[in-house]
């Protein structure tokens, strides 16, 4: 699995998945698939650093992309 985080984030929310490498974020879940976005804004937004570790495990299961968990403000201003 090729989750990327910091621990030292923690605390820091809301946090956001993003695609490693790429500008595309995890927007929604649902039973069609994971549905990513360019926008940052509409990335799903995790206020639990370890909810957002879980979800991210998740994605990478379902489609194998190497993911990194960012504070959303890094990205959403």
């Amino acid at each position: 699995m090729n989750i990327i985080y910091y621990e030292e984030d923690r605390g820091s929310g809301p946090f956001i998945i993003r695609v490693s490498g790429a500008r595309e974020f995890v927007s929604r879940v649902d039973n069609r698939g994971i549905h990513y976005s360019e926008d940052c804004n509409e990335a799903i937004q995790y206020d639990d650093f370890d909810e957002a570790i879980e979800a991210a495990k998740e994605v990478f299961d379902k489609d194998h992309m190497h993911l990194s968990i960012e504070i959303a403000g890094g990205f959403c201003e």
